[in-house]
């Protein structure tokens, strides 16, 4: 029995390292790299797998198409998107473009179709594409969109203090904040391309000082946000509105002195909590962008003996400006 399946076993491995190696290698640029490929045909279609992912990208070196990935051949819900793009590469011979747009879609079957490309009966030099098609081509041609912003800002923080069991005092101070932040809208999102987009923050607000009569509070803090944005407009205008929600963390630096001494003295430290925002504002002219931000409440508290404890809780309006590039 075990010789058996060590001969099914190497039967198997020597059927794949035929198969990889019926095929010519080539290195060719994707996407800005050189990738190792196996060109599983080239003229006038080219059709390559790379290495080592064993992804498929496919041209139409005759009609001079940009190189198009195919995505997960064989897996249901890309057929459709697969099939777009096969008839974008096919649509100069009409024959060919009908079955791509019915097959379901595999290695085999797209080098089948390239056979039937290459003895296509007749070339239709005028075809144009339909606005779906269309469509479709300019989704495959696509790249992400990658931006980043850097601005300040101005901040309004209300803190609500508590000691112990007393009555909760609140005070309002305003300061100054820098952010910075890298933009993201990946070209798998299609449509959405140019319109969502996943904002990574950092924003840094200076320190403010609360007074609450014998008790002071100085506080700084770093805002560590991801935020998905939508953009109502995909081209570029001197307006472009967007709205969004973040969640994330706040990192804060806080000082509480007790002026009467009666509490405590003086309580310094770090603690981090958990923030969520939401956020309104608009592009000006491609290049600036302002926007609201509020954080609504988000609370901490300092224990400092057994029967002393400060409750706080905060909440924060933001006002930025910025440079994007």
């Amino acid at each position: 029995m075990n010789y058996k399946i060590h001969l099914l076993l190497l039967l198997f491995f020597s059927t794949v390292i035929v198969s990889a190696q019926s095929y010519q290698t080539a290195t060719i640029e994707i996407e800005g790299k050189n990738i190792e490929v196996f060109i599983l045909s080239e003229s006038p279609i080219g059709f390559y797998k790379t290495k080592e992912t064993n992804r498929y990208y496919i041209e139409n070196k005759k009609n001079t198409t940009e190189l198009v990935s195919l995505d997960n051949l064989s897996y249901p819900p890309t057929n459709g998107k697969n099939r777009g793009k096969l008839l974008v590469i096919f649509s100069d011979c009409v024959s060919v473009r009908s079955k791509a747009s019915k097959s379901d879609l595999s290695e085999g079957r797209i080098l089948a179709l390239i056979e039937m490309y290459k003895n296509c009966e007749s070339y239709t030099e005028d075809y144009e594409l339909s606005t779906r098609e269309k469509i479709n081509q300019s989704y495959a041609n696509q790249k992400s969109i990658v931006n980043y912003d850097f601005g300040a800002g101005y901040y309004n923080q209300e803190l609500n203090f508590r000691l112990n069991g007393n009555r909760s005092l609140a005070s309002n101070k305003g300061g100054i904040s820098i952010y910075a932040s890298a933009n993201i809208s990946p070209k798998h999102l299609i449509s959405l391309t140019g319109r969502l987009f996943y904002d990574f923050s950092l924003q840094y607000n200076f320190n403010s000082t609360y007074d609450f009569g014998n008790f002071k509070s100085d506080i700084s803090s770093l805002f560590v946000t991801v935020a998905p944005k939508y953009y109502l407009n995909k081209s570029i205008t001197k307006l472009n509105p967007f709205i969004g929600a973040s969640i994330g963390a706040a990192i804060l630096n806080y000082d509480y002195t007790d002026d009467s001494g009666v509490d405590f003295s003086k309580i310094d430290g770090t603690d981090v909590k958990v923030i969520y925002g939401f956020h309104l504002g608009t592009e000006l002219f491609d290049d600036f962008e302002l926007s609201l931000n509020y954080y609504p409440d988000y609370k901490f508290n300092v224990v400092i003996d057994d029967t002393t404890a400060i409750n706080s809780k905060f909440n924060s309006l933001n006002l930025n400006i910025g440079y994007k590039f």
